[in-house]
């Protein structure tokens, strides 16, 4: 349960975050510098409370699908789409957290997220 709770916890912060860098940037630059964000709140707070990792990347991914979802872009394929890369991020995460160090695995996961992120702009900008 602390673990769903570190996950909403994390989306909420990473909103407000992206929300204030927003006001001083681009989108483009808000959706490139999102993961160095996110990554470390979807992590550090479980990781520091005890939690499970996985779960909470996964209740961050499945709260910005719902977002995506119902905003503009109304897109099922969004929010299947968050759910499966946030939950992939945080096995990554983990994979290089116990190989490495909590700091890699977050270093690896918000570089593997702006790569996907720059994807994502690339087929948009289409």
């Amino acid at each position: 349960m602390i673990s769903f709770f570190y996950g909403l916890l994390a989306v909420v912060l990473a909103y407000f975050l992206n929300k204030l860098l927003l006001k001083l940037s681009s989108p483009v630059t808000v959706t490139l510098m999102a993961p160095w964000i996110e990554e470390p709140l979807k992590t550090l707070l479980p990781v520091l409370g005890n939690g499970n990792l996985i779960i909470a990347h996964m209740v961050f991914g499945f709260a910005e699908g719902l977002y995506d979802l119902f905003t503009a872009k109304k897109n099922f394929l969004a929010f299947v789409l968050s759910l499966i890369t946030h939950t992939v991020f945080g096995l990554i995460t983990l994979f290089f957290i116990t190989k490495l160090s909590v700091f890699y695995g977050i270093i690896i996961a918000a570089l593997g997220h702006t790569l996907y992120n720059l994807i994502i702009l690339k087929v948009a900008w289409r």
